[in-house]
């Protein structure tokens, strides 16, 4: 069996300089989350959930998914020793076998550099999406040297940068 790096860093992961990084990510998201209290988010490559968790008090439903099943782990640590009732946890393998499960948001924050197929990634992600006009799927970049950028995808699976 393959070791998952991110096994072996969960328990270490939220350093100060990744807890900063994501309150600047959230701060970004405030425009997004308008009207969103009867809405679903999905956290997809969730982590220890520093980007989901917060969201649960902004969304009806919140599911953070994540491939490490020690993130998962400490997002469930977080979720529980909150009390937090809206948001759950679940494996990317579990997301696939269950083609009724969706969400109106999705939100992808430092994953798809992970994952070499990424069309094939927001396709599966998309599927998964509320069949509505309006929809919003955020992905957020940060590389060294360069500022968090947001791109969003269009209906087409097309991602375009809004700044």
């Amino acid at each position: 069996m393959e070791t998952n790096v991110f096994d072996q860093l969960a328990n270490q992961y939220d350093t100060d300089d990744r807890i900063q990084l994501a309150k600047r990510i959230l701060d970004q998201l405030g425009p997004f989350l308008h009207n969103t209290n009867e809405s679903s988010l999905l956290d997809f490559g969730c982590g220890t959930g520093l980007l989901g968790i917060p969201l649960s008090s902004h969304y009806k439903h919140v599911m953070l998914c994540d491939d490490s099943p020690s993130m998962l782990e400490m997002a469930n640590f977080k979720i529980n020793s909150h009390g937090i009732k809206n948001a759950k946890t679940m494996s990317p393998s579990d997301l696939a076998l269950d083609q009724s499960f969706l969400v109106d948001n999705i939100l992808l924050s430092l994953v798809l550099l992970h994952i070499p197929d990424t069309q094939s990634i927001l396709k599966f992600l998309y599927d998964h999406l509320n069949p509505m006009e309006n929809y919003t799927l955020l992905i957020f970049v940060k590389m060294k040297r360069y500022p968090i950028r947001k791109f969003i995808m269009d209906s087409n699976l097309k991602i375009w940068n809004p700044s």
